[in-house]
């Protein structure tokens, strides 16, 4: 059952850190291109910033 719990935790972790790197990885293309609505920058900066932080979960 330990094993699980670790392995579900590990799995979880990774899907985080995933999650992260693509909302980051949005983030940065969108500010590239400059595209001009402001509005789809705000969403994606709202994202990126709850999937980084971990207690909002």
């Amino acid at each position: 059952m330990l094993r699980q719990i670790e392995r579900i935790l590990k799995l979880d972790m990774l899907l985080r850190s995933g999650q992260r790197k693509t909302a980051a990885s949005l983030a940065e293309a969108l500010e590239v291109s400059k595209l001009p609505d402001t509005r789809a920058m705000r969403r994606v900066r709202a994202l990126s910033q709850s999937l980084a932080d971990p207690e909002d979960s």
